[in-house]
């Protein structure tokens, strides 16, 4: 039951990405973070939840730079940077990105999918580059502490 409602809840959670408004998706995102997060345990088993957690918190991020909404988005960043190192500390793989890095890695890995499905939550909004350099300069300061 509870495999499947995590498998439900993440359907719908990259179906509303692509097909619903911003606040439907972000809110189906939301949704499936939570339970995720609060059946770790049991999901643990199943499902490659630091892959899971690590995408959903990095469209929501990536979401809210478009809603300018800065310190959310750095939050999202940070928890999404998180699981990303954990995957790569797992598969034994190569050294992490840079917080700032792995940032821009986000952003280009999610606009390149995006253009190919024609999102619609992003109809009549524009990304204002310049909080990219705010996030950046708030999680770079992460790296030196």
């Amino acid at each position: 039951m509870i495999l499947h409602t995590a498998d439900d809840l993440s359907q719908r959670s990259w179906d509303c990405y692509n097909s619903c408004s911003f606040d439907e998706a972000t809110n189906a995102l939301v949704t499936s973070i939570l339970y995720l997060s609060s059946h770790n345990g049991q999901l643990a088993k199943h499902l490659d939840l630091e892959e899971m957690l690590y995408m959903k918190h990095a469209r929501l991020a990536y979401m809210l730079l478009y809603s300018r909404d800065v310190e959310v988005s750095c939050d999202e960043f940070e928890v999404a940077y998180h699981n990303y190192k954990l995957m790569l500390e797992r598969e034994h793989l190569t050294k992490p990105l840079s917080r700032s890095e792995f940032i821009d890695y986000v952003i280009q890995g999610i606009d390149k999918l995006d253009a190919k499905s024609n999102v619609v939550w992003k109809r009549g909004r524009v990304l204002d580059v310049s909080l990219i350099g705010v996030v950046k300069s708030k999680l770079d300061k992460k790296d030196v502490e």
